[in-house]
């Protein structure tokens, strides 16, 4: 069962970088190659709410290396990785609910709340397989 922990801490860990990442190219921003240091330059500059940051923070929670690589000091306890894994998944729920945010419009639309975020190809949004009605 530990195993599931480690996957889900790594895996939101991983995710949430790309995320940052993503985030910082779109924006035009310059990518300092640090997690915690471009986190605080999109929250810095109005990309991320504090929320977000704070979430960011969350998942790094400057254990990554000893997650991914699987240091001799990683944590053992199965409470505490359970309640690690979940917290996790939370804070990278809430990042995503954030910068990919959405509704459904008139007759089923999708309206992106950041489009800049969103592939689109001749003004609409590509999504497949969704029905919003």
């Amino acid at each position: 069962m530990e195993g599931h922990y480690y996957g889900a801490i790594c895996l939101t860990q991983a995710v949430a970088e790309g995320i940052s990442k993503f985030l910082t190219l779109r924006n035009n921003h310059r990518d300092s190659g640090n997690q915690n240091s471009r986190n605080a330059m999109l929250k810095k500059r109005g990309v991320i709410s504090l929320d977000a940051y704070r979430a960011f923070k969350l998942i790094e929670g400057g254990d990554r290396n000893d997650y991914h690589h699987l240091n001799s000091n990683i944590e053992t306890d199965h409470e505490k990785l359970e309640a690690r894994a979940g917290d996790c998944v939370r804070a990278l729920f809430e990042i995503q609910i954030e910068v990919f945010a959405f509704s459904v419009g008139e007759g089923g639309t999708m309206v992106v709340k950041n489009p800049l975020y969103w592939p689109r190809v001749d003004e609409k949004y590509i999504l497949t397989n969704i029905d919003f009605t």
